[in-house]
């Protein structure tokens, strides 16, 4: 067996064995998973299993899902390949550093007499773009520190212009905004589906308004996350959107006739015959409406929550069910 269906029997069966430590082996209806082969792979063995049972709403369609978070991360990682070389030379420099407690000692000296704040340099993990942020939003503190330390370590190669600090500055000006909108969409304990579409909202307003930088290089960098963007929301929208009018259709008729007879409408007063008839007739039969609910739902005017907090507030007053 090679090692990739190794990993996807893993992965199949330890989500096997949390749904039944959970109890809900029969309630599963999304799954989230990230843009890996061996996930998509894995799903697929789960949801034949979930179909041979026929506990899947709606034959399975909504049962995989990409994860925001991770195409987020994809996002950014192709805008942070602008400035590579700029990152690496970072990255490498800070290693150098904190590889010895008597070249860290002698940076933090250094720091202190600038009166610098008292932070520490940050390694990233490079296949997480958020921890590079953090990475790079720190070193950037220190870039009076690195010449001088190079004064007194000449072994010290890593030096970054300040015409490439500026770079990384104006770079964290993005990425602030993504590491604020991660801190969102990432969050564990709490539902993050109500919230996500918001954020990306956000994101492809940021992309948009830095597509007309006055930098050459910002420019780069948001044309090509903008075009990774597009290929993940903006080409598929119009087939999404008839999708997700579609599923939303069929669950509702799922969900229609699973509870058909449970609906009761107070009686009126009538002559008692006519009334026991009209009775009989309600619990026999549905008259369906010309419209179903959800019909009228969606062709209501959308609701804008208003009240009198501020608008940084507006979110914690929302209720999805208005």
């Amino acid at each position: 067996m090679c090692h990739l269906h190794i990993v996807v029997f893993f992965i199949a069966e330890e989500l096997r064995k949390c749904f039944g430590d959970w109890g809900i082996e029969d309630k599963v209806f999304i799954i989230t998973v990230d843009n890996a082969k061996a996930n998509d792979t894995a799903i697929i063995i789960l949801k034949d299993d979930f179909e041979l049972r026929e506990v899947l709403p709606i034959g399975g369609r909504l049962f995989h899902v990409r994860c925001c978070a991770h195409i987020t991360n994809l996002l950014v990682q192709v805008g942070l390949a602008e400035i590579g070389d700029i990152v690496d030379s970072v990255r490498e420099g800070i290693k150098y550093i904190v590889a010895s407690e008597g070249r860290l000692r002698k940076f933090s000296d250094i720091a202190k007499r600038l009166q610098l704040p008292g932070k520490k340099l940050i390694l990233d993990v490079p296949t997480r773009w958020n921890s590079t942020y953090m990475m790079l939003a720190t070193t950037v503190q220190f870039k009076d520190v690195f010449p001088r330390y190079h004064q007194s370590d000449q072994a010290f190669q890593w030096l970054i212009s300040l015409e490439e600090w500026e770079k990384v500055e104006n770079v964290n000006q993005i990425l602030s905004i993504f590491n604020d909108v991660a801190n969102i969409v990432f969050g564990s304990e709490y539902p993050t589906s109500n919230l996500f579409l918001p954020e990306v909202w956000r994101i492809k307003e940021v992309l948009l308004l830095k597509c007309r930088d006055n930098n050459e290089y910002i420019r780069a960098m948001v044309s090509k996350m903008s075009n990774k963007f597009e290929k993940y929301w903006e080409l598929e929208a119009s087939m999404d959107i008839d999708n997700v009018y579609s599923v939303l259709h069929e669950l509702y008729e799922e969900n229609s006739r699973s509870t058909s007879g449970s609906t009761r409408v107070a009686a009126v007063k009538a002559p008692i015959g006519r009334s026991r008839f009209l009775q009989h007739v309600r619990c026999n039969d549905v008259v369906r409406p010309a419209k179903t609910d959800l019909d009228v739902y969606l062709e209501d005017d959308i609701y804008i929550c208003e009240n009198d907090v501020n608008e940084e507030d507006i979110d914690a007053e929302f209720e999805a069910l208005a």
